[in-house]
């Protein structure tokens, strides 16, 4: 009887005898040294881990291989990054095969495939991860310049509150920054509410690089016209 087929024997001790067994394999720090759970996780020199169950869905009765997805925190959903049908990438052997009958099961039957897909969504994981890196650099850099504080309650969106920019009016605003594509600056919505017409006027000719016709000019302040005379 060997590590793999003892009935006492952890999954902790199968996960290493199995892991030993494969090259580019070594037992994942996250396995528990008991067999309370039933499962340990084997990790490759690429980043991604594999899981070995026992006495869990689906089959209680059968060693329950999974591959295991990019997360972009430690604590992140294990399914955020990961293909739309993770069916292929999860097996099944009898908890009776010996260490290198997995191993061979593993490789033959899910390493490969899984490798391949998992390289995928690490890329697709990184490039998220950059675009939020982006935006929050964005997001910080705008409230610097406007002497305004950045909130972000969610990773992928990064807030500025724009409490101050009414005096003492009645009012308020807030700038959101979001990922844009690859190489594209970030996403900005800026919203503001309680802004009088002639505010408005002053963005909007701003944002077009200039308004056109008398009968805009006219709606237009005394400062304002100056200004776009000079």
């Amino acid at each position: 009887m060997n590590a793999t087929t003892n009935p006492t024997t952890s999954m902790h001790d199968r996960a290493a005898a199995v892991a030993a067994l494969m090259p580019g394999w070594s037992l994942g720090e996250t396995s528990h040294t008991t067999d309370r759970d039933g499962w340990a996780h084997i990790v490759h020199t690429s980043g991604a881990e594999i899981s070995l169950s026992l006495k869990s869905w689906p089959k209680p009765e059968r060693i329950h291989v999974s591959g295991i997805w990019p997360r972009r925190q430690p604590n992140g959903a294990w399914g955020e990054f990961m293909p739309r049908d993770p069916a292929p990438y999860s097996i099944n052997v009898s908890p009776d095969k010996t260490a290198a009958q997995v191993a061979r099961d593993i490789a033959r039957r899910l390493e490969g495939p899984y490798l391949a897909e998992y390289a995928v969504q690490a890329a697709r994981m990184a490039t998220t991860l950059a675009g939020e890196e982006a935006a929050g650099a964005a997001a910080a850099r705008i409230a610097a310049a406007i002497g305004e504080t950045v909130h972000s309650d969610r990773g992928d969106t990064h807030t500025v509150w724009l409490s101050n920019t009414f005096d003492d009016r009645r009012g308020h605003g807030t700038l959101k920054v979001s990922p844009s594509d690859p190489g594209a600056p970030a996403h900005v919505v800026l919203e503001l509410r309680g802004i009088t017409p002639d505010e408005a006027i002053r963005i909007l000719t701003v944002l077009r690089g200039g308004l056109q016709g008398e009968a805009v000019l006219a709606t237009l302040d005394p400062t304002l016209k100056e200004n776009r005379r000079a």
